[in-house]
């Protein structure tokens, strides 16, 4: 019998059909394949299933181990009470037919009746008119699009099973490759879902459906319990469905409703004309065409089964969430360590020969990403293994959320020849040299063009601060060593500055070339002349800020102790002082005045003093480091990755007013440094800035805060970053072993790509968060102008990368569980009448109606005179919720015949051309004057009319 039922179930359902209804894109079974699997277990109805399910779950663990989980969820609740699938409800009906089809062979001796009885009638119909089926549109009576009721539209993906659900219960289950289009060809992409219910006598009459429909027995009448309609459209074209993946429609009806039945509306004419009817006997009188036609009886399944399973199915979501919320974490940690630039390195590409890439693109999130959808880039940086198609192979086993083009002014040439961190990279006061200072014990000097020089290597320790003379004559390094050097600007040694006990970390010739000043770990600074000769050792506290020159080399700033700084008059001998905890300070370009931040946030202001040491002006802010410009009419404070920008007045006090928060500029994205910010150094001219960050980066601004240019290329933090005297090039120094000369490119089309993944966040059963990091890459492109002779490397398939495989099943499964909470089931006692649907158009839930202790009446309108001659539709409600509505036409001056019934009062509705109503009810017509003799009809005055504009107006007339 088995083999027979599945047999017969193939030749019924191909594989296709399966496919498209049970099965993933993946091969495995889908959400309704493993809920139709484990309710055919329950029911012990296994062997009912087609071929193909039972063969794939006997082979594919994974559908075994979701069958499985689910199984469980359901093991507590009696099969009788679960919702019939309608799959297997199917299959009992092809099985009933087959016991048909065998029982038919064996009275094969009727069929010849059966063939006489036909042909006879062909005979008949010959000389006998043929019954033509009318056509008929179904539209709104009303002009005003705004009186009919709106549906509900949803954009879906062919290709997708779709649940849709509607805040007053009811459920739509759209089967995937559901529909087709004119030609009978599957419709594919998107499509547009409308659909929309009617229950209210305002629906109804709104939407111009009738209500009844007529049989050689006479008209018969539908009390509708809820009506919905239901279209599907690619563009402008109206789509048709399948004639084997119906659509599953849950429909909520009031529990006060008995004896109700499913009715779909036929609207279109068939090709063929039906036979006359009066060939046919009253018990095979057929319905006429474009009316409702019967479907079968209603079966009401109670709310609150509903609301379990959608309870049991929840928890399942749940369940499901928290599982693939674990191998999220586990694959996040693998994929970290494998793309780790240790691992990363070790691994061998394929790519290597070739510089052309493409991406993949989110544009659905993103529609701006379109124009780069298939946009071929070529690596246009120096360094190959920052190419996509190298070390950063990874970057192209995502899917990026956002892409930002910068076009690059500057490119870098790499100054190369240290071996490890180089500190400091400074420019000659000309621009025509180069000194950079390394922790591999030495300095080297090198071209404006970045050619290599020479070193200068008598250091023992690490060299960690070097600079020009401001005449260009010599160079002066400082070292851990504990000593400084003096050096001629070709490289020869010419004497060493001894008597620091610690680490030099600072040194500097004053403004005029007259003095050396020295910093060092062992917390003083000493003051040297040009010759090396010690002048003065002044205090000052190592780790903070560095010492400085006034202008006019005549003083020296120091922090001398955690409670106050030191001002050296070097011409007097003599010291000023200022007390206060400081973090950084500064002389004003005028030499006149001082500026110093507090150390901590928490510890006081930053203060404007005299060089006496007298406070002048306290601002409210609390920046720990800061820099002046050349000018002295602007200011920037620090502290970590942030800082701000203010405008000084000098002719007010140098009043401090914020121009802006560089880290939060009011762009689309957030521009400023992503970590610790090293140092800020202004250009001579003032009109431009530098900062160097932890971040990898230095980034270039104007005057006024706003970001000119990023400098990206540096493989670890970036220590130290200066302009070059004329501007138009940028030094940095680097932990990467390199320093880097930015200078402008001669080609424009060469762009900064910067991509971005962003981070996701979800929450398991736990409330706990679980995080999918977002990720950022940049890399220097230019768009393939043409087709490159050269290999591609194509976008693998995002399939391929598991996290990105486990994040959109989470997404997936969190909108299947975000669906079902979304799901209201009314508190009302209601039923849910399922229907299966195959054709699109209109069906209702509905019971005959018979008008019990009715009779009908003349009924005369006295109309204005403008109206006289005007056809005019009046709608009488009928039944317990007035949703039986009876509709005819008249013209003024004739009866209409109206149906009075004392216990179910009637409602009525006049509908004049400009969308004017006239509404009455049934106690009008019997305080009229006709009402005395039956013969006479009702008067009814018609007065003033209501002019309907919105769907509200025409619902306040009707109940």
């Amino acid at each position: 019998m088995k083999q027979l039922l599945l047999k017969f179930s193939k030749k019924r359902h191909p594989s296709a059909s399966f496919q498209e209804l049970f099965f993933n894109e993946e091969g495995h079974l889908n959400d309704s394949g493993i809920s139709l699997y484990v309710e055919a277990r329950m029911l012990n109805r296994e062997h009912e299933l087609p071929a193909c399910i039972l063969d794939h779950v006997e082979n594919c663990p994974a559908c075994q181990q979701e069958i499985l989980e689910f199984y469980e969820f359901m093991q507590d609740d009696d099969p009788q009470e679960l919702l019939p699938h309608p799959f297997l409800d199917r299959l009992k009906v092809k099985t009933v037919w087959s016991s048909l089809l065998r029982i038919s062979s064996q009275i094969g001796k009727v069929a010849a009746v059966i063939l006489f009885t036909v042909v006879s009638s062909l005979a008949f119909l010959i000389v006998h008119p043929v019954y033509e089926r009318p056509t008929e549109v179904i539209k709104s009576p009303f002009e005003n699009p705004a009186l009919d009721l709106p549906y509900h539209e949803w954009t879906l993906q062919a290709q997708e099973t779709q649940r849709l659900y509607l805040p007053n219960g009811t459920m739509v289950i759209i089967p995937s490759q559901a529909f087709v289009n004119a030609e009978g060809y599957p419709v594919e992409g998107s499509y547009t879902l409308k659909y929309r219910e009617l229950r209210k006598a305002s629906d109804i009459i709104a939407s111009g459906i009738p209500n009844h429909y007529d049989t050689l027995n006479g008209r018969q009448y539908l009390e509708s319990a809820a009506m919905f309609e239901i279209r599907a459209y690619q563009g402008q074209e109206r789509l048709q469905m399948q004639s084997n993946t119906p659509i599953e429609v849950h429909l909520g009806v009031p529990s006060d409703y008995t004896a109700l039945n499913q009715y779909y509306f036929e609207e279109s004419s068939p090709s063929l004309p039906i036979m006359n009817p009066t060939l046919l006997p009253n018990a095979l009188a057929l319905e006429m065409p474009n009316s409702w036609n019967y479907i079968q009886t209603a079966k009401l399944i109670p709310a609150h089964s509903l609301a379990l399973e959608n309870a049991r199915l929840l928890d399942w979501k749940i369940k499901k969430l928290d599982s693939l919320a674990q191998d999220l974490l586990s694959a996040q940690k693998q994929i970290e360590q494998e793309q780790s630039p240790q691992n990363s390195i070790k691994r061998a590409f394929p790519y290597s020969s070739t510089r052309y890439f493409n991406l993949s693109l989110n544009t659905g999130e993103n529609p701006d990403l379109e124009p780069y959808a298939d946009r071929i880039w070529e690596y246009a940086g120096e360094d190959p293994a920052r190419s996509p198609t190298r070390i950063n192979i990874d970057a192209l086993n995502e899917t990026w959320d956002d892409l930002e083009l910068t076009p690059l002014k500057y490119r870098p040439l790499t100054l190369k020849g240290h071996k490890s961190s180089v500190f400091t990279a400074r420019f000659s006061s000309n621009g025509l040299w180069i000194v950079t200072a390394s922790a591999d014990g030495s300095a080297k000097v090198w071209s404006k063009q970045g050619q290599y020089l020479f070193s200068l290597d008598k250091h023992r320790a690490a060299v960690q601060d070097a600079c020009f003379s401001p005449d260009n004559q010599y160079i002066l390094t400082a070292s851990a060593d504990h000593t400084a050097m003096i050096w001629t600007a070709q490289g020869h040694h010419l004497t060493t500055l001894k008597g620091h006990t610690g680490a030099i970390r600072y040194a500097t010739f004053s403004p005029d070339g007259q003095y050396i000043l020295t910093s060092s770990q062992d917390g003083t600074a000493r003051l040297w002349n040009y010759r090396g000769q010690l002048i003065q050792s002044l205090p000052h506290l190592p780790h903070t800020c560095v010492p400085q020159f006034s202008p006019d080399s005549r003083k020296v700033l120091s922090l001398a102790r955690a409670d106050y700084a030191q001002v050296f008059d070097i011409e007097e001998n003599a010291s000023q002082y200022l007390a206060g905890r400081f973090g950084d300070l500064r002389f004003t370009p005028d030499g006149q005045k001082i500026i110093t931040t507090p150390s901590t946030k928490e510890n006081g202001k930053v203060i404007l003093w005299s060089v006496q040491g007298k406070p002048l002006e306290y601002y409210d802010f609390k920046d720990d480091h800061l820099e002046i410009s050349p000018q002295g009419n602007f200011m920037i404070t620090r502290t970590g990755k942030n800082s701000r920008l203010w405008f000084l007045n000098p002719a007010q006090s140098y009043n401090a007013v914020l121009i802006r928060n560089i880290k939060d500029l009011p762009t689309r994205k957030n521009h400023g440094h992503q970590k610790k910010i090293n140092q800020i150094s202004y250009a001579q001219d003032g009109f431009s800035f530098i900062s160097a960050s932890a971040d990898l980066t230095a980034k270039v601004w104007n005057d006024e805060g706003w970001l000119q240019h990023t400098l990206r290329g540096h493989q670890a933090p970036v220590n130290s970053a200066v302009i070059a005297p004329d501007g138009r090039s940028f030094l940095t120094a680097s932990n990467d072993h390199t320093a880097k000369l930015w200078v402008e490119r001669s080609r424009t089309d060469v762009y900064e790509l910067s991509l971005t993944k962003h981070e996701r966040s979800y929450k398991n059963r736990g409330q706990t968060h679980v995080k999918v990091a977002g990720r950022k890459f940049y890399t220097i492109v230019r768009p393939a102008s043409k087709m490159p002779s050269s290999p591609i490397v194509h976008q693998p398939n995002p399939a391929t990368n598991p996290l990105n495989q486990l994040v959109e099943r989470y997404e997936e499964v969190l909108k299947e569980k975000e669906a079902l909470e979304a799901l209201r089931v009314p508190v009302k006692p209601i039923h849910m009448c399922h229907f299966s649907i195959r054709k699109l158009g209109f069906y209702q839930c509905a019971r005959l109606y018979t008008p019990q202790n009715s009779h009908k009446r003349p009924a005369m309108f006295r109309l204005k005179s403008s109206h006289s001659e005007t056809p005019i539709r009046i709608y009488q409600l009928l039944g317990r919720k007035h949703t039986v509505i009876l509709e005819q036409e008249f013209i003024a001056g004739k009866n209409a015949e109206l149906f009075l019934n004392p216990y179910f009062p009637s409602a009525y509705l006049l509908l004049f051309p400009g969308d004017k109503v006239y509404h009455f009810s049934q106690r009008d017509l019997i305080l009229a004057p006709g009402r005395l003799n039956p013969e006479l009809p009702f008067i009814v005055n018609v007065q003033q009319l209501n002019a309907l504009h919105e769907k509200k107006h025409l619902d306040k007339l009707l109940p």
